[in-house]
């Protein structure tokens, strides 16, 4: 699976998503400008096209890791 999407890709996958719920796998790609030279400092969801900003993504990750220390 490819670790970066440029910005044009996560507005594709956003647009055929559309307002379904998702679960997020944890490895979310990296956003990067569509010409692939910089960053744009957002993580976006491979399947629906969400993006999070770093901050958002540490809060996923801890919401993950206090699920998965309940079961």
């Amino acid at each position: 699976m490819a670790t970066t999407i440029s910005v044009s890709n996560a507005a594709k996958l956003r647009e055929q998503w559309g307002d379904k719920p998702c679960d997020h796998p944890k490895e979310l790609l990296v956003e990067y400008i569509d010409n692939f030279q910089s960053r744009t400092g957002e993580y976006v969801c491979p399947i629906c096209g969400e993006f999070f900003t770093k901050e958002e993504r540490k809060e996923l990750d801890a919401k993950r890791e206090l699920l998965s220390s309940k079961e």
